[in-house]
């Protein structure tokens, strides 16, 4: 009878030690998972924001903040020259696109080179370098090149927004910025 229980007890801590390594594995899948979902967001939520800005849909832009996210233009000289928290941005962008339009201008925004420098489970650091151009009367011109650091905090109900977004001129802009 003995011999019948010990192979019972052997086999009931094999089958607990195979449970608690299917555990692991399938622990490190969901989080390896969730990983590349926020990875997919984060790119998703770069790539949009200026979308949004470059057709004018400023209330999403905005919406693309947390609620103590800022906004900032450093100049070619490394100075920062606009520093704007979440709910100054409708005031500062809207008059400056509507003069764009009056103006029969078009701005646009190219990303390249969008990297996740560093990222957490609720904080991610994202490099990127950008084009800003402008059209008007048929005419394409470069504004600037410019690099941005973004900084990206996860939210209470699990979407990213910006803490902050540093745009590094790599020359002055063709209008005034305050």
């Amino acid at each position: 009878m003995q011999p019948i229980i010990s192979r019972l007890l052997s086999a009931s801590v094999l089958m607990m030690s195979l449970f608690s390594v299917f555990s692991v594995q399938a622990d490190e899948a969901q989080s390896q998972i969730n990983r590349i979902r926020d990875t997919q967001e984060i790119t998703n939520l770069v790539n949009t924001f200026t979308i949004y800005l470059d057709e004018a849909e400023i209330d999403k832009f905005v919406d693309t903040f947390a609620e103590d996210g800022r906004f900032k233009i450093e100049n070619e000289e490394g100075k920062i020259t606009l520093n704007l928290e979440k709910s100054k941005l409708v005031g500062f962008f809207t008059p400056r696109l509507e003069e764009f339009k009056k103006n029969g201008q078009k701005r646009r925004h190219l990303f390249t080179n969008v990297s996740i420098v560093k990222q957490s489970d609720k904080n991610a650091t994202v490099m990127i370098n950008a084009l800003l151009t402008s059209t008007q009367n048929n005419v394409l011109s470069l504004v600037t090149t410019t690099t941005c650091d973004l900084q990206l905090v996860k939210t209470s109900n699990g979407g990213w927004k910006f803490t902050e977004v540093v745009s590094k001129l790599d020359r002055a802009l063709d209008t005034k910025v305050d």
